[in-house]
């Protein structure tokens, strides 16, 4: 029967790998797994087909590996730590009968282990393990896990304790962890383990509480999977992604304890603007507007009120056109004969399908992903061979 590795890689350093792991990876034709731990096996295994793929993508890659190994290729399916523990072999279990494919799982260090060896807290009597993410668990089981085990008087290791997306997971922890326990109880965090920009450090409960209530908590809102790409490599901030109505937003405020809210939406994104004043208000919490002055007209430029208006105008014209007012509103250019219309929109799934429901001939969608130079407008320009091209007066400064 064909088979799978599924190995734990311990911190990703090779004097953290297991002998088992490393004469699996030895033999190996192709090795499947999330980006940032191929690129740390490569230099140790450099011989192999890597098929890597980025967070949020752990199902597809746990099918590209069993097709892999179906197909007769020696497959092994890379995970940090160990492979069983918060890793990848309980899908790989639940999916290998469709592929018909045996699973092997070789053992590996989880970061429990080896954490509590660099911190020199060894886990010498009952210990109990619980991540903070809440991708998979909601947060309120979450903290009925913590406390039951502050309450049990256990050693408690956390994995994930924080993330873009959930900065204040491990502030909450302390508050209900010195409901139960001493302030002087001793802490430890090991960050970086067996990697560049390893860190650790001791400190008592109370010295961690206190410095995570001490920094400035900052939560952006986006939309799109793109804001978040984008702001994902900024330190110390929270991203909240998708769109929010009033009551959304409402509740979101509420919930959040913010003790303000910048609007730093589009000018022309007027209903938002209604919406965060309006949840805002209900939630008591003051609201600072960013304002932009008006663009300076720019000579032959044809300035309109809504994108209507300017499909009103272009239906009068003749030649091609460039959209580049985003996805969101290419249903307002219907009307307009599309096969003029190039439509430049951001690399997402939501991008396209908004294309094709426009009517938006598939050669004639430009996905890509800013900010654009003006080299790179003008060479896109060029290539569809424009007359017009459509975009939004965004303002040039700021002010609250």
């Amino acid at each position: 029967m064909k088979k799978l590795y599924v190995v734990g890689i311990g911190a990703g350093d090779y004097d953290g790998m297991t002998v088992g792991a490393v004469k699996v990876l030895e033999k190996a034709e192709v090795i499947v797994g999330y980006t940032v731990y191929c690129e740390l096996v490569k230099p140790f295994f450099p011989d192999k087909e890597y098929i890597s793929m980025p967070m949020m993508k752990e199902l597809e890659r746990c099918r590209r590996a069993l097709e892999s190994a179906a197909d007769g290729r020696l497959t092994v399916m890379i995970c940090s730590g160990d492979a069983g523990i918060y890793g990848m072999a309980s899908p790989i279990l639940e999916l290998a009968d469709e592929y018909g494919v045996e699973v092997e799982i070789v053992v590996g260090v989880t970061a429990a282990c080896s954490g509590a060896a660099l911190l020199g807290l060894l886990l010498t009597c009952d210990f109990t393990v619980i991540s903070l993410s809440d991708l998979l668990t909601p947060a309120e089981v979450i903290e009925r896990r913590i406390e039951g085990a502050a309450m049990s008087d256990i050693c408690m290791v956390l994995y994930n304790p924080s993330s873009k997306k959930r900065a204040d997971r491990l502030r909450r922890c302390c508050e209900l962890l010195l409901k139960y326990r001493s302030s002087d109880t001793i802490c430890g965090v090991a960050q970086h383990i067996g990697r560049d920009g390893e860190h650790t450090k001791l400190l008592t409960l109370g010295e961690l509480a206190g410095i995570l209530h001490s920094a400035d908590e900052l939560t952006v809102c986006v939309t799109t999977e793109y804001g978040e790409v984008m702001l994902d490599r900024i330190d110390g901030i929270t991203i909240h992604t998708g769109r929010m109505d009033a009551d959304e937003m409402a509740r979101f405020f509420s919930d959040s304890r913010f003790d303000r809210i910048i609007d730093a939406t589009h000018p022309y994104a007027e209903a938002v603007t209604e919406n965060i004043q309006s949840a805002a208000g209900s939630a008591g919490i003051p609201v600072m507007r960013i304002l932009r002055e008006a663009d300076r007209h720019i000579g032959d430029a044809v300035y309109v009120q809504s994108v209507e208006a300017a499909r009103d105008y272009l239906i009068e014209t003749d030649g091609n056109i460039l959209v580049t007012t985003g996805a969101k509103e290419l249903s307002s250019y219907i009307g307009l004969d599309m096969s003029r219309v190039w439509a430049r929109v951001l690399p997402l799934a939501s991008s396209l399908e908004a294309c094709q429901a426009a009517g938006i001939p598939t050669p004639h969608i430009i996905a890509a992903q800013g900010p654009f130079t003006d080299e790179i407008n003008l060479a896109q320009l060029r290539m569809i061979g424009a007359r017009y091209m459509v975009t939004k007066a965004s303002g040039k400064k700021r002010r609250i």
